[in-house]
């Protein structure tokens, strides 16, 4: 049953998006730069399908129509999304380099301004069974239509935000530098619901306006040409997560915060052909939001992060490179969260956060000085719990990955890539919106690509 796909006969899961950039710089003299970036953003989605199935395994279970399902079937609802989105911003900045106490500096002050538009419709079915089909029947069976199907339920939220924001870096002594920066804002959360029956919904509507004010210090001490030390501490202030645009006036009361500190070191050695950083964090974000179902959020409380993290380059010739990391991350949430009444996952660990990630590439570039490259790669997964109270754990797994690509003409390349070389089973995911369901990942898989350069 493992490649089975239960799923009905025509499901819809469309993405269009497209995100034109407009990057200006103008430097009237060496001391002085101005940057603009202007973008606008468009995306549409569509999603149509059955989203969850379950093994009926005994009498007494109906679906919409209140038909009984016979035991032995796959029990399947309906759901669809349509997204509109469209976002348009700006950031101006300007960058003046000059002399403090005869010491070096650079000063960046900068404005920000975007307004985004997320147009969100969906539908469901009322009950978890719109109908069933058998253990061996896959890909049956059409989307609608279906009890509640229409009309569907409209949620616009609409964000606009303006900000000034400023950075400056003094060189205050030949090997030590001060880095300091701040961020204020003026942003606007409009979020309004409209029900089945287009009725606006005022009791889970809302329009508020927050003005966050955020910074970060830190040092940076070179204690000799090839090796730094740093440390930086840093705040932050923001909607609680992407879940922003389905949330509601109970949910979202006040922005996610978050403080982080970090310290590391980062080294060259062997003249620059070995580069690496080893890295210690401490992160810590309160009144975040996270997803419990199809069309439901909760207020988690507070998160923390804890971690350390290496990465290492190194380039034996022209030919030959490597590359490595690895990070270990104790990720939980705190005291008091409940994602659903009587469940508690106080203190459990974050789902789907493994505790240990490794990766390791090596590319053999342009051997004999021919117009080739090939790749080879192992990444590493350590197992990780798969729901908020922590009763279900995924699997570790490792897989490797190769590639081959040929330059055809400059600026042309054609890729060939193998992921998962070994055919590995393996769990990939554990959507926290689906508690009975997890996600396979993808078994070995062909592709072929090109990359061009204009």
């Amino acid at each position: 049953m493992l490649w089975k796909n239960y799923n009905i006969r025509n499901p819809v899961a469309d993405s269009v998006s497209a995100m034109p950039t407009l990057h200006m710089i103008w430097q009237p003299n060496h001391a002085l730069a101005f940057h603009n970036n202007a973008y606008f953003y468009y995306a549409k989605r569509r999603w149509e399908n059955a989203e969850n199935y379950s093994y009926v395994a005994a009498n007494g279970i109906t679906n919409d129509a209140g038909q009984p399902i016979t035991p032995g079937r796959i029990g399947r609802d309906r759901f669809y999304v349509y997204q509109n989105q469209h976002q348009v911003g700006d950031t101006l900045n300007l960058t003046y380099k000059n002399r403090i106490f005869s010491r070096p500096n650079r000063f960046v002050l900068g404005g920000d301004a975007y307004y985004l538009r997320f147009i969100r419709n969906a539908g469901a079915s009322p009950t978890p069974y719109t109908d069933s089909v058998g253990i061996d029947q896959t890909n049956a069976g059409a989307f609608g239509p279906f009890t509640g199907q229409f009309p569907y339920s409209k949620s616009p939220a609409t964000l606009t935000d303006a900000a000034i924001f400023m950075e400056d870096v003094w060189t205050v002594l030949p090997k030590l530098r001060i880095v300091i920066g701040a961020r204020y804002d003026w942003l606007t959360v409009n979020r309004q619901n409209y029900r089945q029956s287009g009725a606006f919904d005022p009791n889970s509507s809302f329009n508020r306006t927050f003005n966050p004010f955020n910074y970060r210090a830190g040092l940076v001490y070179d204690l000799t040409d090839r090796i730094s030390l740093y440390g930086v501490y840093a705040t932050g202030e923001d909607p609680p997560n992407g879940n922003i645009l389905r949330a509601n006036r109970n949910n979202f009361t006040a922005l996610s915060h978050s403080r982080q500190g970090e310290i590391g070191v980062k080294a060259v050695s062997f003249h620059g052909h070995l580069e690496t950083t080893l890295a210690f964090y401490d992160i810590m974000r309160t009144n975040i939001l996270v997803a419990t179902g199809q069309n439901s959020i909760a207020n988690a409380g507070e998160q923390t992060s804890r971690g350390i993290e290496w990465a290492g380059h190194l380039r034996l010739d022209r030919h030959w490179r490597f590359d490595a990391n690895l990070a270990y991350t104790d990720a939980r949430y705190g005291a008091g969260f409940q994602p659903s009444p009587g469940v508690d996952a106080s203190f459990k660990q974050v789902p789907d956060v493994p505790g240990m990630t490794a990766n390791l590439w090596g590319v053999w570039s342009h051997p004999r000085d021919l117009p080739i490259e090939f790749g080879a790669g192992m990444q590493y997964v350590s197992a990780r719990k798969g729901n908020y109270t922590n009763t279900l754990t995924l699997n570790d797994y490792a897989l490797v990955n190769i590639y081959a690509a040929w330059d055809v003409y400059k600026n042309i390349r054609l890729y060939g890539r193998i992921d998962n070389l070994g055919d590995k089973r393996f769990v990939q995911w554990a959507d926290t919106s689906y508690p009975s369901e997890v996600i396979i990942g993808t078994p070995r898989a062909f592709s072929f690509n090109m990359q061009a350069r204009f």
